[in-house]
């Protein structure tokens, strides 16, 4: 007999435990459903993250209270799922109350508050068949309560279901996949009603599929008469939440990737009919209090106003042959009223030459300090007159031109449908360090046109702008530091037009505190004319999207666009993107010397007496470092800290639940869990001589030491007594010796 089996001296009274019996249930698990709390909590923040998104999204008044009616379906679904019968009639029942809440709580922003829940619901059924009576006659009737109600309804009860998917049919996977189609819809069609409640839904759907898989397994265990089925409870929630939490913050933090041509494929294709689904709703689904005058479309005109809902249409517009994606710059306004932007040279171009004869070539661009040419080649599908776009800063084009000074392009003629040109423009490639040290006279012409402002616009919005750029040194460093600011403010396309008493940019920084790109360029442009550094808002596109059945990037109307430029002496008009719907323009940086000390950049602290900010009437509270959105790669150091902290803890924790008794218990189960670690678990019908087999003949598991455990271990709990001492310390002396055996294999 090997050495391994002999008997060791006592080092200690191994006393070994009987087998465990039933264990009396506690008061508080009557109250709970056999999955465990932990599976409910984790669904509700899935369910909750989906709710958050669709009411972030604003397709319709009254549904805010999405999260208080996902609420209550999850409520429901836990009180009729406690019992292991189905009672259709209840979940009937849950349903409808569910239903009736909903007419409730978005019938209140519609109807008047007098009437009884009783007379509300008689009025939305009189409504609903209003609206049918006038559909089957062809007749188009547009009711935002019954829009409103409708995706009320379906989000409750899409909810329901997938809680009796994930808590009743134990198919986790499925209902988080429910629950990921609402979510990923809706952020595709308003990007901005992602971010954190992304995040939301990612770990809850992940604990929850891990709390699922764990009971199925308990439950095997315990019908099994697996001693220590709980001590592996414990270990399998503790690495799985280590995981849901590393995996939920990478989903956070994680830098933006941009799409491959695949994922542009993927994207077409899911594209056309959500696109379908986008346009039914539109037509049906619009407020009717927004006149046409006051909806905010594809279209350049020589003025700029600020007005209410961005709705474009989605037809490709232009088609752009470059080496990569660009913006494409179309007008440029100078002048600013509180009602808008005017662009006044629009009607007294300079007349030009053919060829690259503008005036902006020959005055200011072409003696710009770090720039490269850019030559694209452009086919306007849906031409806009004789404006020419091309990427910022305009030059020319293969087109005879006319120019007004100020970076706009005009053909001499009108352009037609598909016609092509050649459009050249300098593209900066100033660094960050390059612009932080732009010195010199600004020309007079710029600081003529470009920092004029209403003699009566607000003070407020200045000592807003001050209080930002407090400590910022340079001017790059203040526009970077407006820029962070205003991109901290909500993306919203669903806004009113601004009060005609007040000044926009007032309203949109104090009051409305979110908005779309018209909002965001003209709040950063204000603020920068405020503190005395040259600015303008810039009209035109977007990046488009490559087509690989062509090679070219389709830019279509959603892509319309306005941002921000600023003044630089020695390096001309610079781009910035206030917008928090697309990523910021990115800054190359001068490399640091080897041994060169660090220096941070800098940071505005808030004053402690804000006047006001996004998502707080307090104030602007707000400063650069709390600017970094999920993705963006900036983060403050505490966060860090805490992620470091929580997977320590979640290590600790996992460490101390592989921790027990030393004896053949414990030695068997982690033989278990080393080879279910190597992709080899055990199946119910394998005992534990023939499970150890496979290890040996699979994995290489040394005979003797799991000959050992396993013959031990079926002693141990097939027998009518319990393993002694002496066997206990057998099997975990063998243990030790097949671990060390495993973590050298080179002396296998």
């Amino acid at each position: 007999m090997s050495t391994l089996l002999r008997e060791q001296p006592a080092v200690e009274q191994l006393v070994p435990s009987a087998p465990p019996g039933p264990e009396p249930r506690k008061p508080i698990d009557l109250l709970l459903p056999a999955e465990g709390a932990l599976a409910i909590l984790a669904f509700a923040a899935a369910a909750e993250g989906v709710a958050g998104s669709v009411a972030d999204a604003h397709w319709q008044p009254g549904l805010d209270w999405l999260p208080v009616l996902v609420g209550l379906a999850v409520l429901l679904g836990y009180l009729f799922t406690r019992t292991h019968r189905t009672h259709w009639a209840y979940h009937a029942a849950g349903i409808t109350a569910g239903l009736l809440v909903a007419v409730r709580l978005l019938g209140g922003g519609f109807l008047s508050p007098k009437l009884s829940w009783q007379d509300q619901v008689y009025s939305v059924l009189a409504r609903l068949s209003d609206w049918v009576s006038g559909s089957l006659n062809g007749q188009v009737v547009q009711d935002d309560l019954l829009i409103g109600l409708a995706v009320a309804c379906f989000i409750f009860v899409w909810t329901y279901l997938s809680y009796l998917l994930a808590l009743r049919a134990h198919m986790p996977w499925l209902a988080a996949g429910l629950l990921g189609a609402v979510l990923f819809a809706n952020v595709l069609f308003k990007s901005s009603s992602g971010g954190g409640w992304l995040v939301l839904w990612a770990a809850g759907s992940l604990v929850l599929i891990l709390r699922i898989n764990v009971f199925r397994r308990e439950t095997l265990y315990r019908n099994l008469a697996f001693a220590h089925w709980r001590r592996g409870t414990e270990l399998a929630l503790a690495g799985g939440m280590l995981m849901a939490a590393l995996a939920a913050l990478v989903f956070a933090f994680a830098p933006p990737v941009p799409f491959n041509e695949r994922l542009n494929e993927l994207y077409d294709k899911l594209n056309g009919p959500l696109g379908q689904a986008r346009r039914a709703y539109d037509q049906f689904g619009v407020p009717k209090d927004y006149l046409s005058s006051q909806l905010r479309v594809d279209s350049f005109q020589p003025q700029l106003r600020f007005l209410g809902p961005f709705r474009p249409g989605t037809d490709l517009v232009m088609k752009v042959k470059s080496d990569r994606s660009r913006y494409q710059q179309g007008v440029v306004f100078d002048r600013y009223e509180h009602t808008g932007w005017t662009n006044t040279q629009f009607d007294r171009f300079d007349s030009g030459n053919s060829g690259f004869q503008t005036s902006i070539a020959l005055t200011l661009t072409s003696r710009d300090r770090s720039r490269t040419q850019v030559t694209e080649d452009i086919i306007q599908v849906m031409p806009k007159g004789a404006l020419l776009f091309a990427a910022p800063l305009p030059v020319g084009t293969s087109l005879r031109l006319k120019g007004d000074g100020l970076g706009d392009l005009r053909a001499m003629e009108i352009i037609q449908p598909n016609q092509e040109y050649t459009a050249t423009s300098l593209e900066s490639t100033a660094t960050a360090e390059e612009l932080a040290s732009a010195q010199g006279p600004v020309p007079d012409s710029v600081r003529a046109n470009f920092t004029q402002l209403p003699a009566d616009l607000p003070s407020r919005i200045k000592d807003l702008a001050l209080q930002q750029t407090a400590g910022a040194p340079t001017s790059f460093d203040k526009a970077t530091a407006l820029e962070s600011f205003i991109r901290t403010y909500k993306y919203d396309t669903e806004v009113p037009p601004p009060p005609p008493d007040r000044d926009a940019v007032d309203w949109f920084l104090f009051d409305l505190r979110r908005g779309y790109s018209d909002y965001t360029s003209s709040a950063m442009a204000v603020m920068l004319r405020a503190i005395g550094i040259p600015s303008r808002v810039v009209a035109g596109y977007a990046p488009g999207r490559l087509d690989p059945t062509d090679g070219t990037f389709h830019v279509t109307e959603q892509q319309t666009h306005t941002w921000t430029q600023a003044y630089f002496p020695g390096y001309g008009w610079i781009d910035f993107e206030p917008t928090p719907d697309n990523p910021a323009f990115p800054r190359a940086h001068l490399p640091r010397p080897i041994g060169a000390a660090s220096e941070a950049s800098p940071t505005t602290q808030p004053s402690a007496t804000a006047t006001a900010g996004p998502g707080s009437a307090a104030g602007p509270a707000l400063s650069n470092a709390g600017a970094a959105r999920p993705g963006s790669g900036q983060h403050a150091p505490w966060l860090w800290l805490l992620l470091l902290a929580v997977l320590l803890t979640l290590a600790w924790l996992l460490y101390s639940r592989m921790r027990g008794t030393p004896g053949v218990r414990l030695a068997y189960a982690r033989v278990a869990l080393l080879g279910a670690l190597t992709g080899h678990r055990q199946h119910r019908w394998q005992t534990p001589s023939e499970y150890g087999r496979l290890l040996q003949l699979k994995r290489g598991f040394d005979p003797s030491a799991t000959d050992t455990i396993t013959s031990l271990y079926s002693a141990d709990r097939y027998s009518a007594q319990p393993l002694d001492d002496r066997g206990n310390r057998r099997a975990w002396t063998a243990w030790n010796y097949l671990r060390g055996r495993f973590l050298r294999p080179w002396q296998r």
